[in-house]
């Protein structure tokens, strides 16, 4: 095996020992920790090669558990972002603040304390593990936060582990990172190549699928047309989702509206016989809102509930009314 005399010659000789692909992130960490061009000049190369493997496999790995574990908290959100358009502010912005937040002296004091970039980070993320009482006691701490990025907070790398997961909120909401970009930052010395120009992020409703919003942060210098693209991509991302096939409301129509309002607010109590009633009393044969028979009158209402709020309407109704889950009916 010949020693390889470019960074692209080195991504091709991991790919090929990994038997994969490499994780883009992962692979410009190693790059900025010059163990690319380590390999490329050193004339020991190949053990080098094998030491850059290993801290690929660790970066992997860490990944894997932030997205998994780390990030566990915030299902309720997903996001994309929208791709630069051939402006290179946005890149000049992130060395920027890269720098910026590198010289901040909570961060510095952190990474002294941790002894950062890990060489082993997943075992590392272990020991933050969010647990109530520490989450009790930063919520306490109001002041926390704002501390944690301007003073030297951190003595050893317990008191790091105790602040860990506010110093991820203050480097979130300083810098513009989501929470995946905030842990690479802090453990591993990552930093996203560029600020976004805008995020769209999908907000999940705990309960109520009909409350989910699509939510928009843009830089006001993005585009109209690549911020309408970047709605389009999280709408479509958002329709994808399972538990929404079947509850597609779409526009609701005069007739729907009326049969709604006048389920809940005049048949109240009412048997859906008398209803029909009722309601034709109003609708009488002819109209075009006209109802034949009750059971196509609780057919539409029933299955305009579904529409609306994504569950049935005895479902909704219920105190502790939970969402659909991936195997269940709305």
């Amino acid at each position: 095996m010949d020693r390889p005399r470019t960074r692209d010659e080195v991504r091709r000789l991991v790919a090929r020992e990994l038997r994969r692909d490499v994780h883009k992130l992962c692979w410009e960490q190693m790059i900025e920790r010059g163990l690319v061009d380590d390999v490329i000049y050193d004339p020991d190369w190949q053990e080098v090669l094998r030491y850059l493997l290993k801290q690929y496999r660790a970066c992997e790995e860490f990944v894997r558990q932030i997205l998994r574990d780390g990030l566990a908290r915030e299902k309720s959100e997903r996001e994309i972002k929208a791709k630069p358009s051939g402006d290179r502010r946005w890149e000049a912005l992130s060395l920027l603040f890269k720098r910026k937040a590198g010289m901040q002296k909570g961060i510095r004091s952190f990474w002294k304390a941790i002894r950062a970039p890990l060489s082993n980070p997943s075992e590392w993320l272990d020991k933050v593990t969010s647990g109530t009482d520490r989450v009790i006691e930063a919520l306490v701490k109001s002041q926390v936060r704002a501390q944690l990025v301007e003073e030297e907070s951190f003595r050893d790398e317990e008191e790091a582990v105790k602040y860990f997961d506010e110093l991820v909120e203050a480097v979130k909401d300083r810098y513009g990172l989501d929470s995946f970009e905030a842990h690479l930052f802090l453990l591993q010395g990552v930093w996203p190549k560029e600020v976004p120009p805008g995020r769209a992020r999908i907000k999940y409703h705990p309960q109520f699928p009909c409350l989910d919003r699509l939510v928009l942060e843009v830089d006001p210098c993005l585009r109209e047309e690549d911020a309408l693209r970047l709605y389009r991509q999280v709408r479509q991302m958002y329709w994808r989702e399972f538990y929404r096939e079947k509850s597609r409301a779409g526009r609701v129509s005069d007739k729907g509206y009326e049969l709604v309002r006048f389920v809940l607010e005049e048949g109240e109590g009412l048997t859906w016989g008398q209803r029909l009633e009722k309601w034709n009393e109003r609708y009488p044969d002819g109209h075009p809102w006209h109802y034949t028979y009750d059971t196509n009158m609780a057919r539409d209402f029933h299955r305009l509930i579904r529409r609306i709020v994504g569950m049935s309407y005895k479902r909704f109704m219920q105190p502790n009314a939970v969402r659909p889950g991936p195997l269940e009916e709305p």
